[in-house]
């Protein structure tokens, strides 16, 4: 049914990405999200964590158009309440996360969609 609802416009995947997490062939988490047109890849060092939000330091995003790193000062908090949180190659829940950790954010504004523990 969903499949017939995707072809005729009326699922609410339509115009959604699909983020994969894969080890090799086999997926490991996977997380459908609306299309927001702004994704960007951020790097940073979790200071805090609280409920489903997280304050984060060290914040750095990906600039595909030069190949560097930028600096982020304008991003301190960031929401996980929709994110998979991957570590070790396998999804956990925020409250594996701690204080210190090094990670790498899929994120849309300061919704996280992806967050890989380094």
């Amino acid at each position: 049914n969903e499949l017939l609802n995707i072809r005729y416009g009326s699922s609410p995947f339509k115009d959604a990405f699909a983020y994969v997490v894969a080890n090799g062939d086999n997926a490991i988490a996977i997380n459908i999200m609306p299309s927001t047109d702004g994704e960007r890849i951020t790097t940073a060092k979790i200071e805090s964590i609280d409920n489903d939000r997280i304050t984060i330091s060290e914040v750095k995003d990906w600039n595909e158009v030069e190949g560097t790193w930028n600096l982020n000062t304008g991003l301190e908090v960031i929401d996980l309440s929709k994110a998979i949180i991957v570590k070790d190659g396998r999804p956990i829940d925020i409250s594996s996360l701690k204080k210190g950790d090094l990670i790498h954010i899929v994120r849309s504004a300061s919704k996280g969609i992806i967050v890989t523990v380094k």
